[in-house]
């Protein structure tokens, strides 16, 4: 079938299926699932020790100057906290 959507080339000389081959991580990791089951164990052992994350609270000046920004300079103000 010439024209399968997966024999177009559609990036860099690849086509669809060669592309999404390329970004396949379970095929250059066999064990995957192995390492993803120990990033939940590692994770829970380290919320086991350090208890529940602390959240960020914002002082009275801080929440001053964001209200007064409006909702368009929010993102600005986020990058100089």
């Amino acid at each position: 079938m010439a024209n399968a959507p997966s024999d177009h080339v559609v990036w860099n000389g690849m086509t669809q299926a060669k592309l999404d081959a390329a970004y396949d991580q379970a095929a250059y990791a066999a064990n995957l699932q192995q390492i993803v089951s120990r990033w939940g164990v590692l994770s829970e052992d380290i919320r086991a020790r350090l208890g529940p994350p602390a959240r960020f609270q914002m002082t009275a000046r801080q929440e001053t100057v964001r209200a007064r920004a409006g909702p368009l300079r929010v993102a600005a103000f986020a990058a100089m906290i």
